[in-house]
């Protein structure tokens, strides 16, 4: 039933997953995984010299000043070892487009999951080093890692300042404006953890969207992330509404001359009369014609 679950997880467990999933919790499985063994076996994961030997692009490194991705550097995989080495952690992106084993098993369980054909889904590997790891932050997707090599810690705290954010927020860096806009209070100063998951190889967790995490590696670590940004209902409705109203002439016109009073007037005047025109047409808008249009004819994203 399952294409990628049943490969990485005993049937028991599978509907525990999903249940975590679609409530936005955490899971966290902690026996050695049955597809452990065969990503060990895989040229990008048996080791992290075999994956820098293998990777022909560009990798992040997490610099030490936030040790978080919102400050990296690019640099060439055959130097990334000496950051390393010098304990910042290294991120290589995309994996799923450089190897179709990992391309399959994103489409398996993308499709286990449910997610939105309009969903960009990736693979991404991690190296932490010894002693690195992420300061606090919160992501506005969701993450499914499997531990690979080494051990480390994530502590996880479900988000009381925001719910359902569409960016993603380092603690103690400045938030985009948009992400300002919904906030329901200021962010804390700082994040008391009270659950601690160590993970070590074969291990799995569910990372959910919005809630505070943070990371340290107790030795030199390799995780395999599965990275899901899952549209929105304010997605799916700004498509529809731009995919309706660009077939008018009328809102298709440039915005001009709102610095000349005598035709500012006229334009807001036209404007108004386009945003009552909606109000009706979108009276008659129904869910499923919607999700028919945008959701299943589109191609998948990946």
């Amino acid at each position: 039933m399952y294409q990628y679950l049943n490969k990485i997880l005993p049937s028991s467990e599978i509907e525990k997953l999903l249940s975590c999933v679609h409530n936005n919790e955490v899971y966290f499985y902690n026996q050695e995984t049955v597809a452990l063994r065969e990503l060990q076996e895989t040229g990008y994961l048996s080791s992290l010299d075999s994956l820098l030997s293998e990777w022909k692009q560009e990798v992040d490194v997490h610099l030490l000043d936030l040790k978080d991705e919102a400050s990296t550097k690019k640099v060439e995989s055959n130097t990334a070892k000496e950051y390393f080495s010098d304990g910042m952690g290294l991120l290589f992106n995309d994996i799923n487009l450089h190897d179709d084993y990992f391309q399959e098993s994103l489409r398996g369980l993308s499709a286990d999951l449910g997610v939105s054909n309009l969903t960009m889904s990736r693979n991404l590997i991690y190296a932490t080093p010894g002693g690195g790891g992420t300061e606090t932050h919160f992501d506005q997707n969701i993450n499914l890692i499997i531990q690979v090599h080494g051990e480390k810690s994530w502590w996880i705290k479900e988000n009381e300042t925001i719910v359902n954010p569409l960016s993603r927020y380092t603690l103690g860096t400045q938030p985009d404006p948009e992400l300002c806009s919904y906030l329901e209070g200021p962010f804390p100063e700082s994040v008391d953890y009270d659950d601690e998951y160590i993970l070590k190889p074969g291990s799995i967790l569910f990372v959910p969207r919005g809630h505070w995490h943070k990371t340290h590696a107790h030795s030199d670590a390799l995780a395999l992330n599965f990275t899901f940004s899952i549209p929105s209902w304010t997605d799916m409705i700004s498509m529809a509404l731009r995919a309706r109203v660009i077939q008018s002439d009328l809102w298709r016109e440039s915005v001009l001359g709102l610095n000349n009073s005598e035709i500012a007037k006229k334009k807001t005047d036209n404007f108004q009369m386009l945003i009552d025109s909606l109000k009706e047409d979108i009276q008659s808008w129904k869910a499923e014609d919607i999700l028919g249009f945008i959701e299943y004819s589109g191609e998948e994203g990946e």
